[in-house]
C-alpha cells in the first residue's frame, strides 16, 4: 500500500481485500474517540456515540479485543463508550492503565498554564477555551465568532513553548502534549502487546492519530477520516465521519 499521494478509500477493492485479510487472523479493533467513533460537536461536553453505533461497537468488543484512544481524559471518555473496552487510553496516549501518569508529566505543562493564565483578558475576547486535562492541555477556537483572528492568536501565542513540548493544530484546537509522554502511537503498540495480537485495525480522523498510523504493524489497516489528499502516514481513507457506519456494522455482523 503506497504511503504517498492520495489515499485510497477503505472501501475501494484494495481496501477491502485488506480489511478481510486482517479479520481473518487474530487482531485489535482500535478507534480514536471525537470524530470518529462520535461526531465532532461544538460543545466537547454534549458529544455522544450515535445509538445504533453504540449497538454495534458492543457486539465488536464481543468478538475481538476493542480499544479506544483518544485525546480526552479517560475519567471524561469511559462514561460516553456504553461498552467497556479492552484498552483504553486517554490524553493523546499519555494516559492508561499500563502508564504512570505522574505529577512531573503534568508539572511540565505549568509554563503554559502560567502564559494562557496571563493573556486570559485576550483569550476569552477571542472565544478561546481552554481545557486543562492534566496530562495535556487543549486550546479550543471552534465556538469562536472570530476564528480566523483566534486561531492566529492562539498560533503566534504558542510558538514560542520550550522544546520538552509539542504542538499540533487539529480541527478547531491546538493541542500542547509533553514530547516525553507516550503518544497514540505508544498507546496502539500496548494495546496490542495487552491483548496478544500483532496487528490492528486502527481510525482515527485528526493529526495526532498520525503516530498510532506510523507506529501500526505492518500487517495491520489504517484508516483516516477526512480529505484523501491531505498528508497522512494511514493507508485508506473514509470521507467522512458518517462512513464508519458501515464499517461498525461490518464488522459487527462479521463472522470468523
Amino acid at each position: 500500500m503506497a504511503r504517498g499521494g492520495v489515499k485510497p478509500s477503505l472501501y475501494s477493492p484494495e481496501g477491502m481485500a485488506a480489511l478481510n485479510r486482517l479479520l481473518g487472523a487474530p487482531a485489535l479493533m482500535a478507534f480514536d474517540f471525537d470524530g470518529t467513533l462520535a461526531p465532532i460537536c461544538a460543545d466537547p461536553d454534549k458529544v455522544r456515540i450515535r445509538p445504533s453505533w453504540g449497538a454495534h461497537l458492543q457486539q465488536i468488543s464481543q468478538r475481538w479485543p476493542l480499544a479506544v484512544i483518544s485525546g480526552r481524559r479517560l475519567a471524561d471518555l469511559t462514561p460516553r463508550l456504553g461498552f467497556e473496552p479492552a484498552f483504553a487510553a486517554g490524553n493523546h496516549g499519555a494516559e492508561s492503565a499500563a502508564t504512570d501518569a505522574t505529577h512531573t508529566t503534568s508539572a511540565s505543562l505549568d509554563s503554559v498554564r502560567q502564559l494562557l493564565a496571563s493573556r486570559c483578558e485576550a483569550v476569552h475576547a477571542l472565544g478561546i477555551e481552554v481545557e486543562d486535562k492534566g496530562l495535556s492541555l487543549a486550546v479550543h477556537y471552534r465556538r469562536s465568532s472570530h476564528a480566523v483572528d483566534a486561531a492566529a492568536y492562539a498560533t503566534q501565542l504558542l510558538a514560542s513553548l520550550p522544546p520538552s513540548l509539542a504542538v499540533s493544530h487539529g480541527k478547531a484546537v491546538f493541542n500542547i502534549t509533553v514530547r516525553a509522554a507516550p503518544n497514540k502511537g505508544d498507546a496502539l503498540v500496548r494495546a496490542m502487546r495487552f491483548c496478544g495480537v500483532e496487528q490492528a485495525l486502527y481510525v482515527g480522523d485528526d493529526v495526532n492519530d498520525e503516530p498510532a498510523f506510523a507506529a501500526a504493524s505492518p500487517t495491520s489497516v489504517t484508516v483516516r477520516i477526512g480529505d484523501p489528499r491531505s498528508p497522512t502516514q494511514a493507508h485508506f481513507t473514509l470521507a467522512t465521519h458518517r462512513q464508519m457506519g458501515p464499517l461498525l456494522r461490518t464488522l459487527a455482523n462479521h463472522r470468523h
